[in-house]
């Protein structure tokens, strides 16, 4: 699933919308001003933005979170639909 998820985002952002990483900044831009940003810290921040609105960057990050969310995902149902072992009681 997180494999899917890193190729959808790739065809969305080079197919279907690929302005959308520049509107993503202008959003980031504008929150960050809204928020009280000087322009140092702008500036300072302009790189970051630039990098995590990376398409692959971003594919990246949605595997990552797709396989920690399916990891915990077992974990609490194996926890809650753990079985005794047949010999003990």
């Amino acid at each position: 699933m997180g494999m899917v998820t890193f190729v959808w985002i790739l065809i969305f952002f080079h197919l279907i919308a690929p302005d959308a990483p520049e509107v993503i900044k202008q959003m980031a831009i504008e929150q960050a001003r809204e928020s009280g940003a000087t322009e140092e810290a702008l500036d300072a921040q302009r790189p970051i933005i630039e990098f995590f609105t990376m398409p692959v960057v971003m594919g990246f990050v949605g595997w990552v979170l797709t396989v920690v969310v399916a990891f915990l995902g077992s974990l609490l149902g194996g926890a809650i639909f753990q079985k005794e072992a047949p010999g003990r009681v």
